[in-house]
This record gives structure tokens, sequence and C-alpha cells, in this order.
């Protein structure tokens, strides 16, 4: 092919690339999966053997464009239209799967989104433990399926390469406090992977949020522990305190293992507090609200 005719195909390409973009590139409030795959669809039928170079170009404007705002559960984000386009023009695109798949889990909660994601790209690498470990999360923590996940987690365990914690976290993974852990670690993973200001800013919350929510666990499980040795509630919220901050310390480095950020050191290090409440013989905290995985940003403490 001569120049001119390169060059009338580029045309071409970028004209069924602005008419799609015009209908799926901007943010709609309702778009169901199937409605969504349609843009990286048309997108590979039209590419003209530009495959990658239109993935490149779609990898870039999903950097630069992508929000961050919590995802419907019923619907699927933007943010899923471009990495699935990517993923569909260039197979091999391993950043859109491992960077995009995360970020839809657990920095939007997109999660049909997310699933069809790392679903896809488990297919592509059925020998990675990797991909089985994030789908095996993604499963447990976003979507309730408890039996997916730990499928997932054990092949990941079983699989060259795997890390030795893998089997301990199938295991604990049927507690709530372990996949809060999972999930703090992934927003910690993550957190240098977002180079926008708001990124960093929402995961900052959720893992504000996170910390918050496994002190809250640490606390029940201090009374629950307490009853068990003393046959009796405790008589006041200071007889809890020995077992807290075991459990803390406890959380604090399985988390560090992984290597933490300078910027979310002193967040990881803030302390919620909490107390027994007689009336109620249960944990309430002492500043009033709760925030939860899914509520991210709502809690902000009095001052003291």
């Amino acid at each position: 092919m001569g120049v001119a005719g390169l060059f009338c195909v580029l045309i071409a390409a970028k004209g069924v690339l602005e008419l799609l973009s015009d209908k799926f590139q901007r943010p709609t409030p309702r778009l169901l999966p199937a409605t969504a795959e349609v843009y990286g669809k048309n997108l590979k039928r039209y590419s003209f053997g530009f495959d990658s170079v239109i993935a490149a170009g779609l990898w870039v404007d999903l950097l630069q464009r992508a929000r961050h705002e919590m995802n419907r559960d019923s619907v699927v984000s933007w943010e899923y239209v471009q990495i699935d386009a990517i993923t569909r023009l260039d197979p091999l695109f391993e950043r859109a799967y491992d960077f995009g798949g995360v970020v839809l889990s657990v920095l939007i909660q997109d999660k049909q989104g997310a699933k069809r994601i790392l679903e896809r790209w488990a297919l592509r690498r059925p020998r990675s433990w990797r991909v089985h470990y994030l789908l095996g999360y993604h499963l447990f923590f976003e979507l309730k399926d408890y039996e997916g996940a730990s499928r997932h987690i054990l092949r990941a365990a079983e699989m060259e390469g795997a890390p030795s914690w893998l089997n301990a976290l199938a295991v604990r993974l049927l507690s709530e406090t372990g996949a809060l852990e999972e999930s703090l670690r992934l927003c910690i993973s993550l957190y240098d992977q977002v180079t926008d200001t708001e990124g960093k800013d929402r995961l900052s919350l959720r893992i504000r949020s996170l910390n918050y929510k496994l002190q809250e666990r640490a606390w029940i499980s201090s009374l629950e522990r307490y009853r068990v040795d003393h046959h009796r509630e405790p008589r006041s919220t200071a007889e809890l305190g020995p077992n807290v901050v075991t459990s803390v310390r406890e959380v604090a480095s399985s988390v560090a293992g992984n290597g933490i950020p300078v910027d979310l050191t002193v967040l990881l290090r803030e302390r919620f507090p909490f107390r027994y409440d007689e009336k109620t013989r249960g944990i309430v905290s002492s500043v009033g609200g709760s925030i939860g995985p899914r509520e991210v940003g709502i809690f902000r403490p009095k001052a003291q």
C-alpha cells in the first residue's frame, strides 16, 4: 500500500473512531454490559489492521479521562467500556487487564465490569497465579461468590511462582476480617500506580475506611474473646484494651509486609476511638457514625 492509500485508511479509521466515540465516550446514566461492548466490537471490526495503535490511543485517553466515582451495581462504567475495547483490539495488552481490573474492582467498584475483564484475563492466562488471585478476591469481596472465590484462590496457590501466603489467605478469606485486610493490601498496592490527585484522594479515603472497619472488628473480636475467657461482660472499655492492641498490631504487621508508600504511613497509623456500651452490650464509636468499605468519605471524626 502506498503513502496515499495508507493516509486514506488512517482518515477512515479516525472517522469511525470519532463516530463511535461520540456515542460511547460520554458517560451515560445507564450502560448495560451488552451495550458497552458494542464499542469495542465495532472498533475491532473497523480498525483496518491498526488494532494496537488504536488500543494505545484508547489507553492514553483512559488514563487522562478516567473518573473515580463509585459505580452503580446494575450498570458498567465508562472506564470498563474503554478497557473492554483496548483488550479486544490488543489481547496482549497485559497492563490494561492488570491495572484496569484492579481499578474497576477496588477504586470504581464496577462489579460486573471488573468480573468480565478479570474472567477474560483468566481465560487468556490460565496458568498465572496473580490473575486467579485477583479474580478470586473480586468474587469474594465485591460479589460475595465465596465458592467461586475459593476455587480461584486455591488454584492460584497451587501454581508455580505463587507466594506461600496464598493458601492461608484462602482460609482467612472465610472471615470478614480477612477480606478487609486483603482489600486494604490491594488499595495500598494500587496507590503508587494511580497518578492523578483525585484518584489518590479516593484511594486514601477508602484506605481510611478499611482501617476504621478493621479496628472496629478488632474491638468486636476482643469483646467476644473477653466473654469466653471471663464468662461475663467487661466492667469498662479498658478491660478490652490489651486484646485490641494485639489484634491491631497483627493486622498492621500483615499489611506492612507488602511495603507501604510514604504518603500512606500517617493514614494507616490513625487510631479510631471505640468504647464498650453497657446499655447495648456492644462496641460503639466514641465519635459517632460508622464507615464501611463501600461508604468512602462519609465518616468524618469530630474535632477533639
